[in-house]
């Protein structure tokens, strides 16, 4: 099914809803397993949704591996990385990318003041809301101080210019970097804000309900808060103002909602990209963030006791209805700078309209279309077996998005470190895993450059670091057969190939059609199950 026939999907889904409002009834040709009309109250509908979104432990899982790959894979000396975006606050939606925030260590900016250990100075003055001038102090031949401002553009080009082995399809979108291989990723690169800066800043946010995310913070002097290249809708004439972001904050307190907080944002991005996105007219009007953004004042207003799965309808209302009136008003503040609106089209308001007017029937037929029935299969399974199946969904995420052979090299040194360190076995099998999908990686760039140059020492590389990456899953057993029979070792190349299929029999499910993930896990199942 390509994307216009799911677009197509959607809007006969949109016109559907609407005629079971009107009509207060499902009509009976439209009768279905797929649509359940069964899942109308509360609690069955609760059911669909965390069938969908998952489990608070498929989510927990989620967040646990993205912690451990960030953490295996930055360099703590020169930089800190960090998986944002709705991967990142713990969702697995096919149809977000993977966005990483760089944040450069060592280049730290003060708000306002300066300070000595930082490099820059951030200056809002002359700046629209949200925005700062990156002021660096150089010393002229003179022995005198000139104040420089840090252009962006130049800062980006420069970026894009200079990137070690960057891939051939790298390109400038907005504050990122944009790949499409080995997976398709946004990196941003970002400044941090100094501690004492986000600390100073916290102190004077009056806000209720992430406390102890905000006391966590102060005690721990955690970096939040950041300065990334990207300018005001508006533009500016110098290309000197940078954004200052929350984006670290922001997932902290994601993080800390309850499940039913949680799987309400996760049905507003669902709605978003099923009946805004898909629209030409609509397209690009709302986003996530200003999704993110209602959530935050909906919850300094509305009780914690309120947020459970009795009363999920009446919470997702709630979002929908302060959504609806921040359109109505042309103004969505920005909930840690609220002088900064963050609406500036409104086109989307009939459409979100007519969709609240659908009431609950549109939020049943939206959740039901995305469960694929393996999924619903997977119920009727073992505890052990659902929460293999979401440690090789949460997986299937950190495929690599380092690119380069000095990364690879750095993460696997790093992985070897952390191995030594480590007693849990399941943090020892996931750094375990990683480390041979980056295997996987180099074989790949080895052999790359071996067709490039010729040289045979490239090609031993490549065929030695595919002997380690086929421990990892079936991809990489496919790799080094690929490989020997470029080499024309036929027979190695077979008892591979008859090893991988012995492998996929012995896993094989019947009653799970969704054995191809468990079969790409392959290596990582007989370990696990050991445990």
């Amino acid at each position: 099914m390509d994307m216009d026939d799911v677009n197509e999907m959607f809007c006969e889904m949109f016109k559907l809803a609407q005629i079971i409002f009107k009509k207060g009834k499902m009509p009976k040709e439209h009768f279905t397993k797929k649509f359940n009309i069964h899942c109308e109250t509360p609690k069955q509908f609760w059911s669909q949704l965390l069938v969908l979104i998952g489990t608070e432990e498929d989510v927990q899982i989620r967040r646990d591996v993205n912690d451990i790959y960030t953490y295996a894979l930055c360099d703590d000396t020169k930089t800190c990385d960090y998986m944002s975006g709705s991967k990142g606050e713990g969702f697995l939606f096919p149809w977000s990318d993977i966005d990483i925030m760089q944040s450069l260590v060592g280049q730290t900016i003060s708000m306002e003041t300066f300070h000595y250990k930082c490099m820059f100075t951030a200056k809002r003055t002359g700046c629209q809301t949200g925005f700062c001038k990156l002021l660096i102090n150089i010393n002229n031949n003179e022995g005198c101080l000139q104040d420089f401002y840090l252009s962006r553009v130049e800062y980006l080009q420069s970026r894009l210019r200079n990137n070690f082995n960057k891939n051939f399809d790298f390109t400038s979108r907005g504050p990122c970097l944009s790949t499409k291989y080995p997976g398709e990723f946004d990196r941003c690169y970002a400044f941090p804000i100094h501690p004492d800066s986000c600390v100073s800043f916290l102190k004077t946010f009056q806000k209720k309900f992430w406390n102890d995310v905000k006391s966590r913070i102060i005690v721990e002097e955690i970096t939040v808060m950041h300065c990334v290249p990207k300018g005001p809708e508006k533009g500016d004439e110098d290309g000197h103002q940078w954004l200052i972001s929350f984006s670290v904050l922001e997932q902290k307190i994601v993080h800390s909602l309850n499940h039913v907080q949680f799987c309400c944002y996760g049905l507003m991005k669902i709605i978003l990209h099923s009946f805004i996105d898909i629209y030409t007219e609509t397209h690009d009007t709302l986003s996530s963030y200003h999704l993110k953004t209602v959530l935050f004042h909906v919850l300094e207003d509305v009780h914690q006791d309120f947020w459970i799965p009795q009363n999920i309808f009446y919470c997702i209302r709630i979002c929908l209805t302060r959504l609806v009136s921040f359109l109505i008003r042309g103004s969505c503040p920005n909930y840690f700078i609220p002088e900064n609106n963050l609406l500036k089209k409104c086109k989307v308001l009939q459409r979100l309209l007519e969709m609240f007017l659908c009431e609950n029937s549109l939020y049943i037929f939206t959740v039901c279309s995305y469960i694929h029935r393996d999924k619903l299969v997977l119920l009727s399974e073992s505890h052990e077996l659902r929460i293999f199946y979401s440690l090789c969904s949460a997986l299937n995420v950190v495929r690599g998005y380092q690119t380069t052979y000095r990364e690879c090299v750095h993460s696997i040194l790093k992985i070897i470190h952390a191995l030594q360190l480590e007693d849990d076995e399941l943090r020892i099998a996931i750094l375990k895993y990683i480390g041979l999908l980056l295997m996987r990686r180099i074989g790949i760039i080895m052999y790359d450059e071996f067709a490039l140059t010729g040289y045979k020492l490239y090609l031993l590389s490549a065929e030695v670091a595919l002997m380690f990456a086929q421990r990892a899953n079936v991809l990489g057993l496919i790799d080094l057969a690929t490989l020997w029979y470029r080499q024309r070792k036929y027979k190695q190349c077979i008892k591979l190939l008859e090893k991988t299929k012995l492998i996929y029999t012995s896993l094989y499910i019947d009653r799970i059609e969704c054995c191809l993930i468990l079969y790409e896990f392959s290596i990582l199942s007989l370990l696990l199950f050991k445990l």
